[in-house]
């Protein structure tokens, strides 16, 4: 974890993109008068009769991976690229306002948090909403806390308020087909993400030790954006499913509508 890694000499700073500027000045890195950008390729613009303002859509269609690719679940959406997209969008001058479309069932933490605060820092500058399609939950929820109004549908799938891990073993199909394996590792927990082989009881601790920090979090940002008391967040938490009427009623969801409506 970050702060652990900093305690331990392994990295130097934890900071947000915000916090990254006065860091590196703190550090005389970078001078008063210079800043950071972003990098993005530019796209062509029609402009025949000059700008027009617009209402930007952005949409997370799918599961949520740090950086995309493909998971168990077939093809994921990279949070991390989605925030620098976001990012993008604002700095755009056509851009007056900002839609966030989300279908999806959840997915990675650092790519959930990444796209939630990119919202959050976009709604400093512009009007922002989120718009849930069929099911936002987990991570998909986790992403729409980052906007200050969030629309769903009566029968959108939204919540999941919690965390897993998946960690598929496959000791007994090694075992069928008469296949060995062996793993050279430096550490307790050396290889606990591996396949090949099950988990310690240690492993398991360690596991369920994050999977806490995470779910935490979770209660944490929730209880912030949505202006709730924590021990409200965690009655609706636990990993429940609500409909979008019913995270309405709950204090989870903002209004009723769809995309257009936001």
């Amino acid at each position: 974890f970050p702060a652990d890694a900093k305690a331990a000499g392994l990295i130097d700073a934890v900071v947000d993109d915000r916090e990254l500027e006065p860091q590196l000045r703190t550090w005389g890195l970078l001078d008063a008068d210079e800043v950071l950008e972003w990098w993005q390729p530019m796209a062509p613009r029609r402009q025949a009769w000059g700008p027009r303002s617009r209402i930007a859509v952005v949409t997370l269609d799918g599961g949520i991976s740090d950086h995309g690719g493909l998971g168990l679940d077939g093809a994921t959406v990279g949070g991390v690229e989605m925030a620098r997209q976001l990012r993008a969008v604002g700095q755009d001058p056509q851009v007056t306002g900002v839609v966030m479309r989300i279908r999806s069932p959840g997915g990675t933490l650092l790519g959930s948090d990444a796209m939630r605060d990119a919202l959050v820092g976009l709604s400093r500058r512009l009007p922002v909403a989120a718009s849930m399609g069929g099911v936002a939950a987990s991570g998909g929820y986790w992403t729409a806390l980052g906007a200050p109004i969030v629309f769903a549908d009566h029968a959108t799938l939204t919540g999941s308020i919690g965390a897993f891990v998946l960690k598929p073993t496959l000791t007994g199909l090694l075992d069928h087909l008469h296949l060995h394996h062996r793993a050279f590792g430096i550490g307790p927990h050396a290889g606990i993400t591996s396949p090949w082989r099950p988990w310690s009881g240690d492993d398991e601790a360690a596991a369920r030790r994050s999977l806490g920090r995470y779910y935490d979090l979770f209660l944490e940002r929730t209880a912030v954006a949505r202006k709730l008391d924590l021990a409200k967040v965690s009655s609706l938490a636990g990993g429940r499913i609500w409909f979008g009427d019913e995270a309405i009623a709950r204090g989870l969801v903002d209004r009723q509508g769809g995309v257009l409506d936001a």
